[in-house]
């Protein structure tokens, strides 16, 4: 070793940190690094505390945690800085167990805790355990949400079936069932989307259902995420093996990239495809037919600004209010009869493209 590598480990054991003894060099620069970052283990990540612009986690590589330990640690070879990240990583606290809870109000004098299982507010968590977080305060309201009721045109039942559909985002035991918002209000769609990103913000996957079904290399996104809400084209839907794993929120199998080995990829995360119209399949049934939901929206021109915090806290706290109904329900949807009649009114069977396989039930 270097004499100026030797005089930097040095200088932090001899305790410019304030750090307690260490066994190594590698433990000592993992300690000093631990005293001015919080550093987590979830769901297989890594991930780091950061403070804008709002206190919360995100996942850190070696390169980024190299550049951000670099002022602190000084000059070390890549070979040790690898083995002071590894060492973080393998001594990092595990919040898995917290996986279950949701801060609401992150970074405010307001912030409270939800449990996804209990569905309801809990006082006795640690808001700094919880890894999944949102900057907004839950506003109840006794009337209903002005830009939700809007989407629904004024339509109290309708008004329902859109909350049911987000509802489960905040719920750890989800409906079986995947969500399609059809019809010809795209931007009413989008506004939705925006202000589900805006409260849930780099919590939520956008994969389509082709994507999903290609197992392409952006899959494993959804074993970060709190739930998938993506534009889709729609149209034929051929290969439906993942389609119903997903639709009751199974795990799933598939390749890892440049590797031999395969990864696991979690299926109980609430998806949401915004499309022109329902799907069809090359052979619909009875098991599609209940994994698929759709929900109309034909309030064609409405959108609204979002932008207002009032806006994202009152949708939360509907939204878990929803997740208690749906509870009440035996964990089902009630839909209206608006939701039902947007579905196909007969099964059908559509032939594919000579281009694709045929698949035998």
């Amino acid at each position: 070793m270097r004499d100026n590598e030797q005089a930097i480990y040095d200088q932090i054991e001899q305790g410019l940190l304030g750090l307690p003894a260490a066994n190594s060099a590698t433990e000592a620069a993992a300690m000093a690094v631990s005293l001015h970052y919080r550093i987590i283990r979830f769901r297989g990540k890594t991930m780091v505390e950061v403070p804008m612009p709002y206190p919360h986690f995100v996942p850190v590589d070696k390169e980024m945690f190299e550049w951000a330990t670099k002022p602190l640690l000084g000059y070390m070879p890549r070979r040790r800085m690898n083995d002071v990240f590894a060492q973080l990583c393998y001594t990092a606290d595990n919040l898995n167990a917290y996986d279950r809870y949701i801060l609401l109000g992150a970074g405010t004098s307001r912030q409270t805790v939800w449990d996804m299982e209990q569905l309801e507010e809990r006082a006795d968590i640690m808001p700094d355990d919880c890894v999944w977080r949102s900057p907004y305060v839950p506003i109840p309201t006794s009337k209903p949400i002005k830009f939700i009721l809007g989407l629904a045109g004024g339509d109290a039942e309708l008004y329902s079936d859109i909350m049911q559909s987000l509802a489960p985002l905040v719920m750890a035991q989800k409906p079986v069932g995947i969500i399609w918002w059809v019809g010809n209000n795209t931007d009413g769609k989008l506004a939705l989307f925006d202000v589900l990103n805006k409260i849930f913000p780099d919590q939520l996957a956008s994969l389509t259902v082709k994507q999903l079904n290609g197992r392409r290399s952006n899959t494993p996104l959804l074993n970060s995420a709190l739930g998938n809400v993506a534009v889709d084209g729609g149209g034929q839907i051929t290969n439906t093996e993942i389609y119903k794993s997903i639709g009751t929120h199974e795990d799933f199998s598939m390749h890892r990239w440049h590797s031999q080995g395969g990864i696991t990829v979690r299926g109980n995360v609430h998806h949401i495809f915004a499309a022109d119209r329902a799907p069809t399949f090359y052979m619909r049934n009875l098991s599609l037919d209940r994994r698929t939901h759709t929900v109309p929206f034909n309030q064609a021109g409405y959108a609204q600004a979002v932008s207002s915090n009032n806006i994202c806290g009152q949708l939360i706290a509907e939204m878990c209010r929803y997740a208690a109904i749906i509870k009440q329900q035996g964990y089902g949807y009630n839909w209206s009869g608006a939701g039902i009649e947007s579905k196909e009114p007969e099964p059908t069977i559509s032939r594919p493209s000579s281009s694709l396989p045929e698949f035998r039930w």
